[in-house]
């Protein structure tokens, strides 16, 4: 195992560089230049179990987040809700496996003189390209140079990052719904959190 010397800044941290964002985008480019279909076509979810289809994993994720009773009273989802994002994952575009960290934040990389590296794969797996993305949303949204560090973000990443698309809302829907289901089971309500997946419905 080879020790790498280097910064490391928290998703919080107003003080980074933008140069590191635009060092980043370029980094996660090169990382989904690695599809999966040399040998045989799927999508993985976290655990590492396979799907034929990105929207059949999608599904599966939806259900088993949203399994929860006390998860669905905290957002006030109801069966209509729930169906709708169903039927939003219905009409996702087909995508190719992309390989993705799964876990992207300022955190789980390190910067130095050679380049930005990427640490702690145990998220990695095949996905859509843009679920890094709306992982690095979510993840950075308290900050307050969110926008500035996005956009750095986004001009340096090789594919068009479309906020509006409904493929990269429904991402960000999901995003949010698994890593808010982590945090309520850990740490209690969030306030915000309901208002947030609530406008990603309301768009999609």
């Amino acid at each position: 195992m080879e020790f790498i010397e280097g910064e490391t800044y928290h998703r919080n941290d107003h003080n980074i560089p933008l140069e590191y964002f635009t060092q980043l985008g370029k980094a996660i480019s090169k990382l989904h230049t690695i599809h999966n279909t040399e040998y045989k076509t799927y999508y993985q979810n976290p655990e590492g179990e396979t799907y034929d289809s990105y929207t059949e994993l999608l599904k599966d994720l939806v259900l088993q987040d949203l399994s929860e009773l006390k998860f669905l009273n905290f957002l006030h989802l109801s069966t209509n809700d729930i169906n709708k994002i169903l039927d939003a994952l219905n009409e996702l575009k087909p995508s190719i496996p992309t390989l993705s960290h799964g876990d992207l934040h300022p955190s789980n990389t390190i910067i130095n003189s050679k380049g930005i590296f990427l640490i702690d794969p145990s998220s990695e797996r095949f996905m859509d390209f843009r679920w890094d993305y709306a992982m690095l949303k979510w993840q950075i949204r308290n900050n307050k140079n969110f926008e500035e560090y996005i956009e750095a973000f986004k001009n340096s990443y090789d594919k068009e990052l479309d906020d509006s698309s409904k493929d990269q809302i429904v991402a960000d829907l999901l995003v949010s719904l698994t890593l808010e289901e982590s945090n309520f089971n850990s740490n209690g309500q969030e306030p915000w959190a309901e208002n947030h997946i609530r406008s990603l419905l309301n768009r999609i």
